[in-house]
């Protein structure tokens, strides 16, 4: 599958992408993505966008891999367009769980908290994935520096996983 990916980047790569519509931009920018490519995806998604604003696809894509290289600025840009702008979203947990990890990283700390929230209402792998969720908010409330509530939901976290880890 991983080769698949390549190989459709590697296809992609050779077609000038103003001849690409909306769903092989999007596959391209995905097929980036999911290869490690996220100089390349951030390029083609950024370029996707320009044609197809309220793609959201698109967007997601990019909030997902500003968030890995922790270009935390830009991936609040494309997460506000995804939630706010797009024509058709129906966000996961996961879209909440990265939107709110852009916001964390751009210290905007109690709309992150809510994005963490809105994800724990919508995470389906049961309570280990609720767990993880409130994990990251004693992350957040670490990183912010209230460290009396990073320790309670760190106990939060304990009580309710099953395999916690620090």
């Amino acid at each position: 599958l991983a080769n698949n990916r390549e190989k459709a980047k590697e296809y992609y790569s050779k077609v000038d992408p103003n001849k690409l519509d909306k769903s092989y931009l999007s596959e391209y920018a995905r097929a980036c993505l999911l290869t490690g490519d996220n100089a390349k995806c951030q390029e083609v998604a950024a370029f996707g966008v320009t044609k197809y604003p309220k793609d959201v696809t698109l967007n997601r894509v990019a909030m997902l891999s500003y968030n890995v290289t922790k270009n935390y600025d830009k991936a609040v840009v494309y997460a506000e367009t995804l939630f706010n702008k797009t024509d058709s979203l129906k966000a996961t947990d996961l879209d909440y769980s990265n939107y709110a990890l852009a916001l964390h990283g751009t210290q905007q700390w109690d709309k992150a908290v809510e994005m963490y929230n809105k994800a724990m209402e919508l995470v389906e792998g049961g309570q280990d994935a609720k767990a993880q969720v409130v994990k990251m908010i004693s992350d957040l409330y670490r990183d912010k520096g209230d460290f009396d509530m990073s320790i309670s939901k760190y106990n939060e976290y304990i009580q309710m996983s099953t395999k916690a880890s620090a």
